[in-house]
């Protein structure tokens, strides 16, 4: 219902969005059987009721984390979403991350092929037409992925991080 809610309204709150996250990642920890643990992390230096974004902006991201990331793995999987802010100039912005100890996007790419072959994923590309909307309408966006590495170097997850201004209501 909240995923409804908040899909109509142009700006949420950071507290609900974390909550929306949060409820998003039980249903999900629950459908998988707990086959992971996730922390949602909000900063520390403002109040996340007093900073605004556009709502559903980290779900596709989050999703991509359980479905391709985490179902894979022999081991329990783990699931972080951070959200920093940092007063730049006169606004501030917000650096939102989602991180994952799963399989990696390489890997994850293959195993969606053999799966579900020439399945193509219209989440992740509405969102990056909406960041670029945002861009045009509202100031620098900016959307970034990162393979991480264990200390051998193999793959051990996806960080996909998102930086934006936000509207901070005082």
């Amino acid at each position: 219902r909240g995923i409804l809610s908040n899909s109509r309204r142009q700006r949420i709150s950071l507290r609900e969005e974390a909550e929306t996250l949060d409820q998003y990642l039980r249903i999900e920890q629950f459908c998988q059987q707990n086959k992971f643990s996730y922390a949602i992390h909000l900063p520390e230096n403002i109040d996340p009721d007093e900073i605004e974004i556009p709502p559903m902006l980290l779900q596709p991201f989050v999703e991509n984390a359980v479905v391709h990331g985490i179902v894979s793995l022999p081991y329990e999987g783990l699931i972080e979403v951070t959200f920093q802010f940092e007063q730049v100039a006169e606004t501030g912005l917000l650096c939102c991350t989602v991180r994952d100890n799963g399989v990696g996007r390489e890997k994850a790419a293959a195993l969606q092929q053999e799966r579900k072959p020439g399945h193509a994923s219209v989440a992740v590309e509405v969102t990056r037409e909406r960041l670029a909307a945002l861009k045009n309408g509202m100031g620098y966006r900016e959307l970034e992925y990162r393979d991480l590495k264990d200390a051998e170097g193999k793959i051990g997850g996806t960080e996909v991080t998102i930086r934006l201004p936000a509207a901070v209501n005082y």
